[in-house]
């Protein structure tokens, strides 16, 4: 049975000719400083997350800049070397994505659990999924998903009434906590005054989309 991915599932609606030559002649894919630039953002997140290092994001959310705790400046200019987006231009828009991304109760206070990249893999009978979520918050009454964008804009309505990805992991973690509404955010890292951008999810559409599922296996 072929294993799913959110980001293969768009790659094939956007483009099945793009998709074709990605995942089936295995094709060489060019990747932008965009997404380069998410990559330092979500590692350095991740980094932050531990409850340990909380006096570290104290220190950067007072200063604004992720380069007031050295150690995680090294960490951060070593990750934009490695992907090549180490110059000054990039680092600035890095450390703005990182600020934001703190700014907002990034502890998700009250909740009794919170997971940095979140690996998952579901299968049924039907159909076979895997992928990262960035940051999952179990609490009593519901379950929040937060997923890290460095694109330039938002989604728009049509985009966000269908998003594969949200639908997904949402699923996910409908099956592995059934009954706890789940509650999906996109965190868009250039938006420094609204970043979050909500989808709405329901068992009545979380069935429909585990139908869609199935028949994008078949095909």
């Amino acid at each position: 049975m072929v294993k799913l991915s959110a980001s293969k599932l768009k790659t094939h609606s956007d483009c099945s000719f793009v998709y074709y030559n990605k995942y089936v002649k295995k094709m060489p894919d060019s990747v932008g400083n965009g997404a380069k630039r998410g990559s330092v953002c979500h590692n350095v997140l991740e980094l932050l997350l531990k409850e340990k290092r909380i006096g570290y994001v104290e220190n950067i959310l007072q200063h604004k800049n992720y380069k007031s705790v050295p150690g995680v400046k090294k960490y951060t200019e070593l990750l934009a070397k490695k992907y090549g987006v180490c110059y000054e231009q990039n680092l600035e828009m890095i450390n703005s994505f990182i600020v934001t991304g703190l700014s907002f109760d990034f502890y998700c206070e009250g909740a009794n659990k919170v997971i940095a990249e979140g690996r998952f893999e579901y299968k049924t009978d039907k159909y076979h999924i895997n992928g990262i979520i960035d940051k999952i918050a179990y609490y009593d009454d519901v379950t929040k998903i937060f997923d890290y964008k460095s694109s330039k804009s938002k989604f728009a309505k049509a985009d966000i009434q269908f998003n594969i990805q949200a639908l997904m992991y949402a699923l996910v973690e409908n099956k592995r906590n059934p009954g706890t509404p789940v509650d999906f955010n996109f965190i868009f890292l250039k938006y420094k005054k609204a970043p979050l951008q909500n989808v709405a999810v329901d068992d009545k559409t979380l069935a429909g989309f585990e139908q869609w599922l199935e028949y994008m296996t078949e095909y």
